[in-house]
């Protein structure tokens, strides 16, 4: 018995749902009413300075992302463009998120030219890599920081990069083109906005400018302060419906919040008024009130939106359609959700339509596979352990067929039903048959597993086969590969074209 290796190298995709060609007309069908019922939503996209009329968004976290976030960004400058000249593509930076930007994959290859990849590591401003000081107070940097707290990056070193033989030249082009923005951003307030600065100058000859908003700043609109006042008032409301949309929506991956009758959690982060490198917090419901008490205009805000809230805010206030990629079409139907089992005094909002873009991109890469990767394994193993309860990997269609009707039977019963005892009774008879038949092939797999198993957890093998990954950063790929992304998209999308618009 073989098992097939994985391909070379996948083509390229594009995910868009639901269809594009629908986008422009679910956004222009949005006609976003005067929110007259809820304070601060009719002046939220004023108070962040953006301009009047359709506002498409969409965003991601302060880190190099991979193209298939820059599909996002494409997909929106593409539906603002088929919308007409009133409409304007919007970029939402999570600064809120304790993401970190000082890891850089690179691909490279081993002496003997095999694909290989290395991390480098960019250090911040003044070499400060675990506490900063601001107003005479410090912070320290920990995993929680979030990235507007984050201090700015210094450049790559171009001797360490210069030392690195294993990089190709066109991954040495792009590190250059790299340093030379986040050199220019780096007298930057945080690493979000550095990292967002230098982002939009290597986007320049590829995408279309969009207007930024900070998710940070949201805290400092008069919508988020009545959103707090609600919650506020009645904390507990608000944290009850918080749990029951996140309960009703398991694969978002959402973390109920605690509520005990002397703990109430609400859906907000608090950082320290003056420091930079704070972590962020939970917000108890006892807090709330000397906490809306600082002054909005505070350097680093205290109060900050967590996901669920941040997204509630602009698909309620301001957006005409919201962009998401696939974690955010897990968790935001938890949002609306949410709203409607708590503003339940204001059944007239509505939230903009959301839709959902990514893509996969793989880097041309010179030299052979790596002989074997972690993930390789985890698929060998997974094959190896099928041998012994799947007769279709001993080619047996006959078995394969009678343990298929089993299946069926048992799911045609009730449970702990006889019948449907009896059903599983004959289905282990099934199994118990094919390891008899194809006893020989059980045990060679159940050999190669003891093998694969003992050699899995092997430092030097990589994870996977750098030819196969889809997260390298977006400057890394060339330019021909991502403007043809731009086209698709925006062939799928159906508008004109958005750069030279």
């Amino acid at each position: 018995m073989t098992i097939p290796a994985p391909p070379e190298i996948p083509a390229p995709t594009t995910t868009l749902r639901p269809e594009a060609h629908s986008w422009a007309a679910l956004a222009a069908a949005f006609h976003r009413a005067p929110q007259s019922t809820i304070a601060g939503a009719n002046s939220f996209s004023s108070e962040l300075g953006l301009p009047s009329g359709s506002l498409v968004y969409s965003g991601h976290q302060a880190t190099f992302w991979h193209p298939g976030i820059l599909a996002k960004r494409f997909a929106a400058s593409a539906v603002a463009a088929k919308l007409g000249q009133d409409a304007h593509a919007v970029w939402l930076v999570v600064d809120q998120d304790a993401t970190d930007a000082t890891r850089l994959d690179l691909p490279c290859t081993t002496p003997d030219g095999v694909r290989s990849s290395l991390v480098h590591v960019l250090t911040p401003r003044d070499g400060m890599s675990g506490k900063m000081e601001i107003a005479g107070r410090t912070g320290t940097i920990t995993l929680l920081t979030p990235a507007l707290a984050r201090p700015a990056l210094t450049p790559p070193n171009p001797e360490s990069l210069s030392a690195i033989s294993s990089l190709a030249p066109s991954t040495r082009a792009s590190l250059d083109a790299f340093s030379r923005a986040i050199a220019a951003a780096s007298s930057a307030t945080s690493q979000a906005v550095q990292v967002s600065d230098a982002i939009d100058a290597l986007l320049e000859s590829v995408a279309a400018p969009a207007h930024r908003i900070l998710a940070s700043d949201l805290s400092r609109t008069t919508l988020f302060r009545e959103l707090c006042r609600r919650m506020l008032a009645d904390p507990a409301a608000c944290t009850r419906a918080y749990n029951q949309a996140v309960a009703d929506h398991p694969d978002a991956g959402l973390r109920p919040l605690e509520c005990a009758a002397a703990r109430i959690e609400l859906p907000l982060w608090k950082l320290g008024a003056t420091k930079r490198g704070t972590p962020r917090e939970r917000v108890l419901a006892s807090e709330l009130a000397p906490l809306l008490e600082v002054p909005a205009s505070s350097l680093i805000p205290v109060l900050l939106p967590r996901a669920l809230l941040m997204t509630a805010m602009v698909r309620l206030a301001s957006a005409c359609i919201f962009i998401h990629g696939l974690g955010g079409e897990k968790y935001d139907p938890a949002t609306e959700r949410w709203l409607a089992l708590w503003l339940t005094d204001l059944p007239k909002l509505r939230l903009a339509p959301a839709v959902i873009a990514t893509a996969s991109l793989y880097l041309k890469q010179e030299g052979t596979p790596p002989a074997a990767t972690q993930r390789a394994r985890n698929i060998d193993i997974q094959k190896l352990r099928r041998v012994r309860y799947d007769p279709h990997m001993s080619h047996d269609a006959a078995l394969e067929q009678a343990k298929q009707a089993a299946l069926a039977e048992i799911e045609s019963h009730p449970r702990r039903s006889p019948q449907r005892r009896a059903a599983y009774i004959r289905l282990t008879q099934i199994i118990e048959q094919h390891r008899t038949a194809h006893a020989a092939d059980v045990a060679r797999a159940e050999a190669s597993l003891i093998e694969i198993i003992s050699r899995a957890a092997d430092p030097h093998i990589i994870d996977t086969d750098p030819a196969l990954r889809r997260d390298w950063p977006f400057f890394l790929y060339p330019d021909e590969d991502l403007l043809a992304l731009r086209g698709r998209v925006e062939a799928a999308i159906g508008s004109n074209d958005p750069y030279h618009r």
